[in-house]
């Protein structure tokens, strides 16, 4: 009985030592979804790097109305940086591409060249991504494109889907118990975002559910494998073995 439920265990995250980089739709989206592996890849002393793809102006917790949205836009790429830095030595890189809409394919090419070129500059050993079918259509947006350029530059590291609103397929978990309180600080920054209140219920029950049954301590952190590009996606945008072009039309060797 014993030896059967230990075989039931997800087998540990346990990702290759190197540079991350992380793709977070919003910011915070990066703390609920693998905050844990990215402190513990900034313990490590790998370097991370979180690129956030939208611009965040959707958030209007505070009763922002429209004509604030610079306003909103400069204060949640404030809390995100000071959120990063209770995780680590994180670096943030913010692409403000608008949100809330399904992209048009020429937006959707256009913002994946521009992930494609982050990942030929930084070189990641390891991917994070919102998986596939998470609750928010931004996210799974985000998923679409950082999987066609996953394909554009060849990626052969490792490319590990996150869960923010919709439980994925675990296919690996990690121990995220230690990194609790980073993760509580980072998210107490998100202040326009309600990040004390229920977006921290909603972390806390989420790790919960990840770490039920793992040895070790209470708060998990699951993954699955991000996986390829959507057939349509790739058939729409590009030819047959086409590479994406970098944005601004340099090409690199």
């Amino acid at each position: 009985m014993t030896h059967h439920h230990h075989q039931d265990r997800l087998p540990k995250h346990a990702p290759p030592p190197g540079t991350v980089l992380a793709f977070a739709p919003h910011g915070d989206d990066e703390i609920l979804g693998c905050g844990g592996a990215l402190w513990m890849h900034a313990e490590r002393g790998d370097a991370v790097h979180v690129v956030v793809i939208f611009d965040g102006a959707l958030g209007h917790r505070l009763g922002a109305k429209a004509s604030a949205d610079a306003t909103l836009v400069a204060l949640r790429r404030a809390e995100t940086r000071a959120a990063g830095r209770s995780l680590g030595p994180l670096s943030y890189e913010f692409l403000g591409l608008p949100e809330g809409h399904h992209p048009p394919r020429q937006i959707l090419a256009r913002g994946a060249g521009r992930l494609a070129e982050r990942l030929r500059a930084l070189d990641p050993a390891t991917v994070y991504a919102p998986w596939r079918r998470d609750g928010h259509r931004d996210h799974r947006t985000t998923s679409r494109g950082v999987r066609l350029a996953l394909e554009a530059v060849n990626f052969r590291g490792e490319a590990h889907g996150y869960a923010v609103w919709t439980p994925l397929p675990a296919e690996t978990r990690l121990d995220i118990s230690a990194a609790m309180d980073a993760r509580r600080a980072a998210l107490d920054k998100h202040r326009s975002q309600g990040g004390s209140g229920a977006l921290g219920e909603h972390m806390e029950a989420l790790a919960l559910a990840s770490g039920i049954d793992q040895d070790g301590g209470p708060f998990g952190e699951v993954f699955c494998a991000l996986g390829a590009a959507d057939p349509e996606d790739r058939e729409e945008l590009y030819a047959p073995g086409a590479v994406v072009p970098p944005l601004g039309g340099e090409e690199r060797a």
